[in-house]
């Protein structure tokens, strides 16, 4: 989409980088989800390792600022590869839902799209363990599918994803049966992008903002 102007406000400045204090092992940190409850910023972000390549892990704070000063923990709800993450509160079975994606040698696949849930954000070891949406890949020779994003409007559950191959693609669900139900995968979009497309509805516009590496 684009903007007949875009004037970027003189209030913008450039801030620090996000860097709570991270475990040991941590060697890196992206893919952040942040939100803003009770007072809080939550923030989630994969964290590249040194014996654990990617897991995701949460750090909360009052001010942005204090990020420095922030513990970021691993979550514990899985003890393998996962990375990605997105969290959104669904208001329609009042949880916290976090989706990414995973790894597990008892799934078949044995990577897959995943979520987890929460009523209590404020707490790491409240989350549930991983369990697969049971999105299908898309049909097809494709490269990975992966960085999945969920999007609703008044009757459906939308999950976004890219393959490497320049393809966005769009399953959904009635939003009754979230998170499960998704429809075979359907093309989006195919052209000169990447991965990390995040959606969003224009609240002061008719359409939607895809945004894409």
């Amino acid at each position: 989409m684009i903007f007949d102007s875009f004037v970027l406000p003189e209030s913008w400045r450039a801030g620090s980088p996000i860097t709570p204090q991270m475990p040991k092992d941590a060697i890196a940190l992206k893919d952040p989800s942040i939100v803003r409850h009770r007072d809080r910023w939550h923030l989630f972000f994969t964290m590249r390792g040194r014996t654990r390549s990617h897991a995701v892990a949460w750090c909360a704070c009052e001010n942005l600022d204090d990020l420095p000063s922030c513990r970021a923990e691993v979550l514990g709800n899985h003890a393998a590869y996962c990375c990605a993450p997105q969290i959104f509160f669904f208001r329609p079975h009042g949880v916290w839902y976090l989706i990414a994606q995973a790894k597990d040698g008892q799934w078949d696949p044995e990577y897959q799209a995943v979520f987890a849930t929460t009523k209590d954000i404020d707490d790491p070891a409240s989350w549930t363990a991983l369990t697969p949406l049971g999105l299908e890949r898309p049909a097809g020779e494709h490269p990975a599918y992966l960085d999945f994003w969920v999007i609703a409007d008044g009757d459906h559950t939308y999950v976004f994803l890219t393959t490497d191959d320049g393809h966005i693609w769009r399953s959904r669900t009635e939003i009754d049966d979230f998170p499960h139900g998704w429809s075979p995968p359907t093309l989006a979009y195919c052209g000169d992008v990447f991965e990390a497309n995040h959606v969003y509805k224009l609240a002061d516009r008719s359409g939607y903002l895809n945004l894409v590496e």
